[in-house]
């Protein structure tokens, strides 16, 4: 009788298994027949970033000029290193897996199952004739590694792996340009000095030399100055006034 057990348990498990390797080896037919192989194609004509998040207020980023800026929850000034890193793992993140929701619902699946008929964030990218990318992040994979994602215009489902969620799963403070200047020490010409109840003064750079009321000064106490200034970063930033940082009920 034990041996009985043993086998159907075996027996049992080995389907399981076949079932596994099939559905794996689906996935990566299904892949390949795809055809695209990472999220994102095209990021050359992105102007416009907005990341939804239910209960948050959206953050959106949009280029004008070359130059990105967020638009909301608040306007501000923006790192575009993290803003092209974010946009560069979209389009560098492989497709490890994918399954139509025709193959799903013959399984007794819908996308409810990995938490994408209400993604917990939703990463629309636009163009400037309006077309959008909407890639939706669900749940995680039960094998370590990787999570399901959705893309709008496809009936499927996909699977990446999962340390892309934590480069795009940001909020709109770690989008934010943290250095108060954008030139360098050598780029300055001038600056002014101004203490409460003194007079100001300048100091000027001459041909060789720096100058403060025409009299020479040292010239590394003004780059150290300088340096220290302009290497200045923000450790943090507070919501403006007539922005919401409240949530919904």
């Amino acid at each position: 009788m034990r041996n009985l057990k043993a086998i159907v348990v075996l027996s049992v498990f080995v389907i399981l298994l076949l079932a596994a390797n099939l559905s794996v080896r689906y996935g990566a037919n299904e892949v390949k027949a795809f055809g695209r192989r990472s999220l994102v194609e095209d990021i050359e004509d992105v102007r416009v970033i907005r990341l939804e998040r239910k209960g948050v207020p959206p953050v959106e980023i949009g280029r004008t000029d070359s130059q990105w800026r967020l638009r909301s929850p608040y306007q501000g000034s923006v790192d575009e290193k993290t803003v092209m890193r974010f946009l560069d793992v979209l389009a560098m993140t492989p497709i490890s897996d994918v399954m139509s929701d025709s193959a799903l619902l013959k399984l007794g699946r819908t996308r409810a199952d990995f938490s994408l008929s209400e993604p917990a964030l939703k990463v629309v990218l636009s163009d400037e004739n309006g077309r959008r990318d909407e890639i939706g992040f669900g749940s995680k994979t039960p094998v370590p590694g990787g999570g399901f994602v959705s893309l709008d215009d496809l009936d499927s489902v996909f699977v990446v792996p999962t340390n892309v969620l934590a480069t795009v799963d940001v909020d709109a403070e770690r989008f934010r340009r943290r250095n108060l200047f954008l030139i360098g020490p050598d780029a300055v010409a001038s600056f002014l000095i101004k203490r409460r109840a003194e007079a100001p003064f300048d100091c000027v750079r001459g041909d060789s030399e720096w100058k403060i009321r025409g009299m020479s000064v040292s010239a590394q106490k003004v780059r150290d100055f300088l340096s220290g200034m302009t290497s200045a970063e923000a450790l943090g930033f507070v919501w403006p006034v007539g922005a919401s940082n409240e949530t919904e009920h």
